[in-house]
């Protein structure tokens, strides 16, 4: 637990966890949360511009708003069993929920990091494939993912994940 002296820090993750979600919704069975180490979270929208007779943009037109959440964390547990657990990467397009984050907005998006406590009240983050586990001599392994949220998806229109 850090000190803080004269200022006021947002932290982001010190009390967050993940949880991947299976088809049903339900959390899968024997993943255990990873030792998440920092994030980079980028908001994003299509924009499409217009040129007037001059030739110079008059009308902007924006859409499809997006988060990208890019994690990084340590594979670690109790046991060297829920270590490896812990660097397990979802199946793509699956849902990965995100708690204990700090709340802050970002654009439309009320809480950018959270998941939403009912998945059908919110957009859910969702894995879209391109994660990494870097593994090493000295034994510590480090994943990596990237979770996207997008407004117009919620637990209402997750597709299923078939394998």
């Amino acid at each position: 637990m850090a000190t803080i002296v004269n200022k006021a820090p947002v932290f982001g993750l010190a009390s967050a966890t993940l949880v991947i979600r299976d088809a049903a919704g339900a959390a899968v069975s024997g993943y255990i949360s990873p030792n998440l180490t920092d994030c980079s979270l980028t908001h994003t929208m299509q924009v499409d511009k217009t040129a007037g007779q001059t030739g110079d943009t008059n009308m902007l037109v924006g859409y499809d708003e997006k988060l990208e959440l890019s994690l990084s964390y340590i594979c670690q547990g109790t046991t060297i069993a829920n270590a490896k657990a812990s660097g397990r990467l979802p199946l793509p397009l699956a849902e990965v929920k995100v708690s204990g984050a700090d709340v802050f907005p970002v654009g439309s998006f009320a809480d950018a990091l959270n998941s939403p406590a009912d998945a059908a009240s919110g957009p859910l983050w969702i894995y879209e494939g391109g994660g990494t586990v870097e593994l090493s001599a000295t034994g510590k392994a480090i994943g990596k993912m990237t979770l996207h949220k997008y407004l117009g998806i919620t637990g209402a229109t997750l597709p299923a994940i078939t394998t």
